[in-house]
């Protein structure tokens, strides 16, 4: 059992045994195919039969969405549950547990590489270009779920929270974004449109400001300990390790950090406009439809 409370204990090695690396990227493949055949399905679902080819671009945007609303719900669900029915509060658990342990959540991290891989295709493929910003998103997120899948220092205790729970945001903003590509929805729901934008940010800001900050900040203090000389649960482990172990959990995580505030400010930017001009900025005007798209940049 590698959770262990004894410092001298011999820590396990860097990679995970052999069944557990093949088990990781057999779930990485299945769910990588099914992301695709579900957004198959939803694209023949909404497309009808007889379209032009600018209906038919719509139809298949509205289906990545709807497939992202799917993956998403999944990752909520997986991570509400996880993180505030098995994990143990971070005060009845060590600095190695922590690290090392809690090898069961690491399907988050096998989810979360595939999830990533997919919308970066689907991005460049169906809406012909990536947003850089998302694009290295992509990429911190994929060397995060590359650690909590096939390592054991992958810091899988947090993995219900980071790659799940904050997910719960993701679920309104599907809808957004879809809305943002079907204008006769908007106009048919103006009401459901507007409490979507609503819940959007009210759940945005509750889960990537307030609940992302108050667990990174007990992230990066098991980060940071890592250096710290005296700490007795790390004695034994050489100085490159613990360094380099820095480097691969922090680098991403405050890069991921960086850009949910960046994102809560534009959304915060973009109510305040929608607010203000409210007399000008209707819920169908063109200069709302940009403001819904500054802020759905945080889509994926």
């Amino acid at each position: 059992d590698i959770l262990q409370k004894n410092s001298r204990m011999e820590l396990p090695p860097l990679l995970l045994p052999q069944a557990s690396l093949y088990q990781s990227t057999s779930i990485i493949c299945v769910s990588l195919i099914s992301m695709e055949v579900l957004h198959q399905l939803f694209r023949r679902h909404c497309q009808q039969l007889k379209c032009s080819e600018q209906q038919q671009l719509m139809y298949n945007k509205t289906a990545v969405q709807f497939t992202h609303l799917a993956v998403n719900c999944i990752l909520a669900l997986s991570g509400l549950y996880c993180w505030y029915k098995q994990t143990p509060h971070w005060n009845d658990c060590s600095l190695i547990q922590r690290w090392t342990g809690f090898q069961n959540f690491s399907f988050f991290g096998n989810i979360m590489i595939s999830y990533n891989v997919w919308s970066s295709y689907a991005s460049r493929r169906i809406f012909g270009h990536e947003d850089v910003t998302m694009a290295c998103h992509h990429i911190m997120a994929c060397v995060i779920g590359f650690f909590s899948s096939f390592t054991h220092y992958g810091w899988n205790y947090y993995a219900p929270f980071f790659f799940g729970v904050i997910e719960v945001s993701s679920l309104p903003l599907s809808l957004l974004n879809a809305f943002n590509f079907r204008d006769d929805w908007v106009v048919a729901y103006p009401t459901l449109h507007l409490f979507t934008k609503i819940f959007f940010a009210i759940a945005f800001i509750g889960t990537r400001v307030f609940l992302w900050n108050s667990n990174m900040h007990l992230f990066f203090k098991d980060t940071l300990s890592l250096i710290a000389n005296n700490n007795p649960e790390i004695a034994n482990i050489s100085a490159t390790t613990r360094f380099v172990t820095l480097l691969a959990a922090d680098v991403p995580a405050l890069f991921l950090t960086f850009l949910q505030l960046f994102w809560a400010f534009k959304i915060l930017e973009a109510l305040l406009n929608m607010v203000l001009g409210g007399a000008k900025k209707t819920a169908h005007s063109k200069e709302g439809k940009l403001n819904i798209t500054a802020i759905a940049i945080a889509a994926g």
